[in-house]
């Protein structure tokens, strides 16, 4: 009970200091994983909503695709509806909060048999995170 009146706390906190992103804050590349760190997805929005979702569900499986054919945004609630690009890929749904700069979004399968948390940050502030770890790397292993 306690979390949930922390997190319910923490989202009202958000919402009342960001304002709500729009159709082109959302436009770009976005990269992200589910709290497991089992899979990891790559999200591309153009401005229209339209775009695709790669989702890695497992490491020893391709990953599946999937148009974006519309993205709906009310405030902070986004529904993106996605159509299987691979055969072999699930019917799945995306909902969840968008602000700019992140996404937490909910993706599972219509089945109803599954879903998952994923948090997604724009794919050059993660890019920009693994070369600066990197790059340190390189100095600690040259001295």
């Amino acid at each position: 009970m306690i979390a949930a009146v922390v997190l319910w706390a923490a989202q009202v906190w958000a919402t009342s200091i960001l304002p709500p992103a729009t159709m082109k804050d959302l436009a770009q590349v976005w990269m992200g994983g589910d709290r497991s760190h089992i899979w990891y997805s790559r999200l591309e929005l153009d401005a229209n909503g339209t775009g695709s979702l790669i989702i890695q569900y497992l490491p020893m499986y391709p990953p599946r695709a999937y148009r974006v054919t519309r993205a709906r945004l009310a405030e902070y609630e986004l529904r993106l509806d996605v159509a299987p690009i691979d055969a072999e890929a699930e019917s799945i749904y995306v909902r969840g909060k968008a602000y700019p700069g992140q996404l937490e979004l909910t993706i599972g399968g219509t089945s109803g048999l599954w879903k998952s948390q994923v948090t997604f940050e724009p794919a050059d502030r993660i890019m920009s995170k693994i070369e600066a770890v990197n790059q340190r790397a390189k100095e600690l292993s040259g001295r």
